[in-house]
């Protein structure tokens, strides 16, 4: 989940847009500003880029730059800022930009240095987009022509594989923040915290609300910890809010596709190792010729928004996006999503995304010897048990949530509908592998 980053003028009553806070991909939905505060930020956005860009930006006015408020909320302000028509950069500064200025999720200082520095390191690496500026109150970003992914999409075996190889890849990032695991222990804390901070009441409280308040999530946060200490995970740099409103599509996705299909990319992402034919490997040519493909399709795939992300648990990171699969945002009516409790992968849909995964990782370790968690059965043991942490933490966000969002999402019906994924997955995880909780 993604805390709210939606300009409440803006909605459309489809609380995807709850998830796709980088709405920045699609125009359509942008909107000049008009009122005097409008008028200030677009001033404000013209003086930024004209330091930071320079080259034809110094040859335009404020009322010339192309400026639209993209999205807004607690954690950033998107604008979209462009050159108008009549000019045409020359020295190499990019013509179309994103301005993200920072809310009151970043108001801290080491927040904004954290965020900075991710954005750095993820740019040089390809795995975010351009980064053209960093000022105090904000960043300049390559403006990416692409939308973001669909619920339904995440399960396209095509996206899958790619989306395992780059998690891979971020999972292997050495970031110069905290190393320890603690996201997870703090996050949940201080959710929990804050819920407990509001006296309860059953004359305005709603019924739901109350038996979600009711909850010992005390006690089942220590059970929930017992549980993972039976399966081991290793700590890596983590995105932890992979979902389909943070996974960027090309806006040409059909013709993307279509190469896809055409080049047997698919064949390939779907094979082990020992698969292949002599056809295989006359139509790839070579492992270089594969890998080289392959990179190529990737890096039109672009994650977006890392406010969450820490060094955690690998299983969290992989199981949460798994668990995204079974809730779509896209409902206009309300609660605004549809949850799809038999859409968590079975075992042969997590074994194409952990074979790839496993394939990037151990290309990126350079090394035949895979450790003693590297292997397909322990990622998916991992996968479930971890589960379990998407399920309750977002539970615990959602509480929060319909206290303070102003936007239109029925964030109780949802808490309520994760915590009662959590108790049924809950009951399939002791059963399965036979736990002991007491």
């Amino acid at each position: 989940m993604l805390v709210g980053k939606i300009n409440d003028s803006n909605i459309d009553n489809s609380s995807r847009n709850l998830k796709q806070s980088n709405n920045e991909t699609n125009n359509n939905n942008d909107s000049e500003p008009t009122s005097e505060s409008s008028t200030q930020m677009r001033d404000q956005a013209y003086e930024i880029c004209r330091k930071y860009l320079s080259g034809e930006w110094n040859k335009i006015s404020s009322d010339d730059m192309i400026f639209k408020t993209v999205s807004g909320g607690l954690s950033n302000l998107l604008y979209y800022c462009s050159l108008p028509a009549t000019h045409t950069p020359v020295t190499g500064e990019p013509s179309q930009v994103l301005l993200r200025m920072y809310g009151q999720l970043l108001d801290r200082y080491d927040t904004k240095i954290t965020d900075s520095v991710i954005t750095m390191l993820l740019s040089e690496r390809k795995l975010g987009p351009k980064l053209y500026g960093i000022f105090p109150g904000g960043r300049l970003e390559e403006y990416i022509p692409a939308r973001a992914m669909t619920c339904s999409e995440l399960s396209n075996p095509l996206y899958s594989a790619i989306i395992a190889r780059k998690l891979a890849i971020v999972h292997h990032l050495n970031v110069p923040i905290n190393k320890e695991p603690t996201w997870l222990t703090e996050t949940m804390q201080t959710w929990l915290e804050q819920i407990r901070k509001v006296p309860f009441n059953s004359e305005k409280m709603s019924t739901i609300e109350q038996e979600l308040i009711r909850f010992d999530y005390e006690n089942e946060i220590k059970i929930l910890f017992r549980i993972l200490e039976q399966c081991e995970s290793p700590v890596v740099f983590c995105h932890n809010d992979l979902q389909e409103g943070n996974i960027l599509l090309p806006s040409d996705d059909k013709h993307f596709n279509s190469k896809l299909l055409n080049n047997n990319v698919l064949d390939t992402m779907t094979k082990s190792d020992g698969d292949y034919d002599d056809d295989d490997e006359q139509t790839m040519m070579n492992g270089d010729c594969k890998q080289k493909q392959r990179s190529n399709f990737d890096d039109h795939i672009v994650f977006i928004d890392f406010e969450f992300c820490a060094y955690n648990y690998r299983g969290s990171d992989i199981a949460n996006h798994f668990v995204e699969r079974m809730f779509d945002y896209s409902n206009p009516e309300w609660p605004h999503y549809y949850s799809y409790m038999d859409r968590f992968p079975n075992d042969d849909e997590k074994r194409l995304f952990i074979r790839e995964y496993l394939k990037q990782c151990s290309e990126l370790n350079n090394t035949s010897e895979p450790g003693p968690y590297d292997n397909e059965e322990h990622l998916i043991k991992e996968v479930n048990f971890y589960a379990l942490v998407s399920h309750l933490l977002w539970t615990l966000w959602s509480i929060n949530n319909a206290r303070t969002s102003k936007i239109s999402f029925g964030y109780l019906e949802y808490g309520k509908t994760r915590l009662e994924a959590y108790q049924m997955h809950k009951k399939f995880v002791i059963e399965k592998y036979c736990l002991k909780i007491d």
